[in-house]
């Protein structure tokens, strides 16, 4: 094995073990699932950490069976930016610049739940402009689903 072989071999398995370790560290139930999360630093927002949509909802798919609708309207901040209403909505923003999303938990109008993620990237528009879209998305949906 030539010695580029070699550092290149020991390069991979430095990365694997890392990421056995962070994949070991991940608790509440949830794996890590074929990979489509992946998670380089603990700070949780940053442009290095991958997630698609469907992941994430996984993830809160596992978060909701492990705590309960209950826990959840305890922990998860309620209404978005939406004021003048009852609690229907449960989630968490992330913002970077010119990309933000929020995820959660609804209640529809005939008290049906989802786990829902938005991600909104690569905008240019202001950022209220965008708030106010999901705003108005998440009303759409707790009226008509």
């Amino acid at each position: 094995m030539s010695p580029q072989a070699r550092r290149r071999a020991r390069r991979a398995a430095k990365m694997k073990a890392k990421h056995d370790k962070r994949e070991k560290k991940f608790q509440l139930g949830v794996r890590l699932v074929d990979n489509k999360i992946q998670l380089y630093d603990g700070s949780g927002l940053s442009r290095y950490n991958l997630i698609k949509p469907s992941s994430l909802v996984l993830a809160l798919e596992k978060i909701y069976q492990y705590l309960g609708p209950d826990r959840i309207k305890k922990i998860f901040p309620n209404n978005y930016i939406i004021t003048g209403t009852e609690d229907f909505v449960w989630g968490k923003t992330g913002t970077l610049k010119n990309n933000h999303n929020y995820s959660g938990y609804i209640i529809t109008d005939k008290g049906r739940g989802y786990i829902f993620s938005i991600m909104i990237n690569h905008f240019t528009d202001d950022i209220d402009i965008i708030k106010e879209a999901i705003s108005d998305f998440l009303k759409y949906i707790k009226s008509n689903a």
